[in-house]
C-alpha cells in the first residue's frame, strides 16, 4: 500500500509540474506577444536615401503622439496615389523606396507604425487601425480628388483590409496576407487558447467580406510563416478579386526576390484601378 500512494503522489507531483509549466509557457506568450506581433527592435534604420523630391509627413493622430511618414510624388497628377502598410519589421522609408522601384509611375505614401521611430506611442491593433484611418482622412484633405489603393504586405496586409472601405480607397493589394492572426497563431501554437490570449487578432477576412472595393491577393506558394491554407481561407471571403497570383518557389521574405514581382504587382495594381467603383 505503501508502494502504491507514493506512486501516485508521484504521478500527482509530475502532474503539477507539467500543468505549472504549461501556465508559464502559455503565460509567457501572452506577455510577449506585442513584441511577437509587433518586433520593432528588429527593425532596422533606413538603409536608402531619399530623392530630392520627397517629403516628410508628421500627423498627430491623439493624445500627442505623432507618427511620421514619407511621400514619393508620382510623375503626374493621374498617377494612382499608393498607401503602403510594410511588414511588421520593414522599416517604412526603405519600404516606400521599394514600391517607387516596383510601381515607378504610381505616387507613394508609407508612415512608421506608431512606436516604430521616428512615430511615436505604442504599437497595437486597434492604434495601427485608427492611425490609418488617420493617414487617409489627412490624404483625403490633400487630395479631395483623387482615390487611394493601399497596398499591405504581411502584417501591413491586415491594417490594409481594415482601411479598405475608407471613401477615399479605390482597393487594395495584399501580399502574403492572412485570414486572421488568431488563425495564424492558432496552426503555430495548438496547445495555446489563442483566442481567450490574443490581444491583436487582425481579422482581415471579416473586413474585406463586407466590403464591395477591388481586392487583389498576392502569395508565396512556400510560405512558410503565412502557410496557403491561411491566405486561401482569405481569398474565399473576398468579393470581388480582381487579381490573383501565387509566386511559385518563393517564401514569405523571398518573394520580394522573386524577378516576377514587381511586373506583378504594377498588374496588380492596374487591376484595381480598373475595377474601382464609381466615385460617390
Amino acid at each position: 500500500m505503501q508502494g502504491t500512494r507514493t506512486g501516485r503522489r508521484g504521478v500527482l507531483q509530475l502532474a503539477l509540474i507539467a500543468a505549472g509549466g504549461y501556465a508559464l509557457a502559455v503565460g509567457g506568450l501572452y506577455l510577449l506577444q506585442d513584441g511577437m506581433v509587433f518586433p520593432r527592435s528588429a527593425t532596422a534604420p533606413p538603409r536608402r536615401p531619399l530623392p530630392p523630391d520627397a517629403e516628410h509627413w508628421s500627423l498627430e493622430v491623439g493624445q500627442g503622439v505623432d507618427i511620421h511618414g514619407i511621400h514619393l510624388p508620382g510623375p503626374d497628377a493621374a498617377a494612382p496615389l499608393v498607401l503602403g502598410f510594410p511588414g511588421n519589421a520593414w522599416n517604412a522609408q526603405d519600404f516606400a523606396l521599394f514600391l517607387r522601384d516596383c510601381l515607378p509611375q504610381a505616387a507613394i505614401t508609407a508612415f512608421h507604425y506608431r512606436g516604430y521611430a521616428p512615430s511615436e506611442g505604442r504599437p497595437s491593433e486597434r492604434a495601427l487601425a485608427a492611425d490609418a484611418d488617420a493617414v487617409l482622412d489627412a490624404m483625403a484633405r490633400r487630395w479631395p480628388e483623387r482615390r487611394v489603393v493601399l497596398v499591405g504586405i504581411s502584417l501591413g496586409s491586415g491594417v490594409a483590409a481594415h482601411a479598405l472601405d475608407a471613401p477615399n480607397v479605390a482597393g487594395a493589394v495584399l501580399v502574403t496576407p492572412f485570414d486572421s492572426i488568431r488563425a495564424v497563431a492558432r496552426e503555430s501554437y495548438p496547445w495555446v487558447p489563442v483566442g481567450a490570449l490574443l490581444r491583436h487578432p487582425f481579422d482581415s477576412a471579416a473586413n474585406i467580406a463586407g466590403s464591395d472595393k477591388p481586392v487583389a491577393i498576392l502569395s508565396a506558394a512556400d510560405d512558410e510563416l503565412i502557410r496557403p491554407a491561411r491566405t486561401e481561407a482569405l481569398v474565399a471571403q473576398a468579393r470581388r478579386l480582381v487579381h490573383r497570383h501565387v509566386f511559385a518557389g518563393a517564401g514569405h521574405n523571398t518573394v520580394f526576390d522573386h524577378p516576377d514581382f514587381a511586373p506583378v504587382l504594377e498588374a496588380a495594381l492596374a487591376a484595381v484601378v480598373a475595377g474601382q467603383p464609381p466615385q460617390r
